[in-house]
């Protein structure tokens, strides 16, 4: 099934580190070729040496398949008559480009990359997502489905005991390396700063600043899988509270509690309509790695690498590699 191609959330940080290799990304590439050397061509279009360095700057494994992958799936978008308007890019950029803290990642890549090679790679992007909408609506036209409530009980009453529900707490979390910045945000709070604005701008990890510190709701057995004593410290607060200092491996936390939720088991009723959507998604999932490993495979017999580097590996057919 076609791999995960939202990746304009990256951290800039993340994205320096791919000058490293072979200094290849972006403007340094005019070192080993231009630019605009043309490197394959697939379903009528071209790519050059920017589009490909823009994906060596956003990925760090299986680069040249991923490549491969979004270029044939783009020709199959095309073919089904799928396209993207300029307006839609603006709205993705919008809605996908911009970090909590207000920083444009749009306008870093721009620094980097030429525009336009920016775009394409975005309307790509918006054309594979516009793919899987039209495979969806298909595969579930053309295969009936569907779950009803008579499924969705049979699955309850069956799976009653891993339905059961464990103590949770809903939690955030500021993490940091730096203990001075753990005490300068224990005396903020203290003095009634907020607790998930206070980790967005100290937390060291920039996907927890980004999302302000809130890891959501986690059972005991969720937060002993990053740190026993935060698991043992979180349980112990009640609503509202936040811990003191917790030394974990490479960090000091502080944890807040924002509600403690008591162990239960839901009723058929409270959960019929999520369970319906979970038996879907189960019965559909295979079908549309199906769909798409018969697109790639057909993809690649009309991929024409124009480098040694982009000749893609055999691709089998039918079923997925997810099961």
């Amino acid at each position: 099934m076609l791999r995960n191609l939202s990746l304009w959330g990256l951290p800039i940080l993340f994205l320096i580190a791919g000058l490293v290799v072979g200094n290849v990304a972006g403007k340094n590439a005019d070192a080993f070729a231009a630019s605009d050397t043309l490197i394959l061509e697939q379903g009528g279009n071209t790519y050059d040496l920017d589009d490909y360095s823009l994906f060596l700057f956003m990925n760090s494994s299986d680069v040249i398949e991923i490549f491969i992958d979004m270029v044939v799936i783009r020709s199959e978008a095309e073919s089904r008559g799928l396209k993207v308007t300029e307006a839609e890019v603006d709205e993705f950029i919008a809605g996908n480009m911009v970090s909590t803290d207000g920083r444009n990642r749009y306008d870093q890549y721009v620094e980097l990359f030429d525009k336009d090679t920016i775009r394409r790679q975005i309307a790509m992007q918006i054309l594979s997502e516009k793919l899987e909408k039209q495979l969806r609506d298909e595969i579930v036209r053309e295969q009936n489905l569907n779950v009803t409530e008579k499924d969705a009980k049979d699955f309850f009453l069956e799976h009653i005991a891993e339905i059961h529900r464990p103590a949770m707490v809903d939690v955030s979390l500021l993490s940091t390396s730096d203990r001075a910045k753990c005490e300068e945000a224990l005396r903020r709070l203290e003095g009634g700063a907020d607790f998930n604005e206070l980790s967005a701008e100290m937390s060291d990890i920039k996907e927890l600043a980004q999302q302000g510190g809130h890891l959501g709701r986690a059972s005991y057995r969720d937060l002993e899988s990053i740190n026993s004593t935060l698991a043992d410290t979180a349980f112990g607060l009640s609503d509202e509270q936040y811990s003191d200092i917790i030394r974990g491996e490479h960090n000091f936390h502080i944890v807040f509690v924002h509600q403690k939720l008591p162990e239960y088991t839901p009723t058929f009723d409270e959960i019929k309509d999520d369970l319906r959507e979970q038996i879907f998604e189960a019965k559909l999932k295979p079908l549309m790695a199906n769909a798409y490993n018969r697109i790639l495979a057909k993809g690649y017999e009309s991929v024409e690498p124009k480098v040694r580097l982009l000749e893609p590996k055999n691709r089998g057919t039918g079923d997925s590699e997810d099961g």
